[in-house]
């Protein structure tokens, strides 16, 4: 992790940290930055914003981690820049994992230039509040097909997800790499609204 703070009460933040990976073999979690608290009834700011995770090579193992640019009730500008690779876990440009003062992910990045992917792509990632602004670039890159290690198939690319809160203004560009998803959406609501489908 390049910059770590848990169990915030009132303040938090994990700024401008950058985790660069060259190769080896994971099984964990990869945060470019990360502000937690394990207490909901926090009072102020949680935030992560500014962090990077940079990945050229490296095998990521395991659906039950993930790689995130920056996590925290506010994920505001992270970045996760892949160039190689193979992931079996979920990358997330930034992720909002709670409501408070300011949440929700947005202006989160995950570029994509090369590497092998079966788990899912978020630009964005808020469990309890809004996402917008987020965006998933891809210029290379294989993604989808059978995950023969864990016996799943690769799911989905999504500028930005909300699981309870608004999807707005997210993207996903796509200018090279194969494909075998089930689907590519710039918004995505899990109440079932769904915006500016692609693919």
């Amino acid at each position: 992790n390049g910059g770590y703070i848990e169990d915030i009460v009132v303040l938090g933040y994990a700024t401008e940290n950058t985790v660069t990976i060259h190769g080896g073999t994971f099984v964990g979690n990869v945060y470019g930055g990360y502000s937690g608290c394990s207490n909901v009834y926090h009072v102020g700011e949680v935030r992560a914003s500014g962090n990077e995770v940079i990945i050229s090579g490296g095998m990521f193992n395991t659906h039950s981690s993930r790689i995130v640019g920056g996590y925290a009730v506010e994920a505001t500008g992270n970045r996760v820049t892949i160039s190689g690779g193979t992931f079996y876990n979920d990358v997330y440009g930034g992720y909002s994992y709670e409501a408070g003062s300011n949440a929700g992910a947005s202006g989160n990045m995950v570029t994509v230039s090369k590497g092998n992917f079966v788990g899912k792509t978020y630009g964005g990632y808020a469990k309890r509040s809004d996402a917008s602004g987020n965006s998933v670039v891809i210029t290379g890159g294989t993604f989808g097909g059978f995950d023969v290690v864990n016996n799943g198939c690769c799911d989905s690319i999504y500028g930005g997800y909300s699981q309870n809160g608004a999807a707005n203004g997210n993207k996903v560009v796509i200018t090279g790499g194969t494909f075998n998803i089930r689907d590519t959406r710039m918004n995505f609501y899990e109440s079932g609204r769904t915006e500016g489908f692609f693919g």
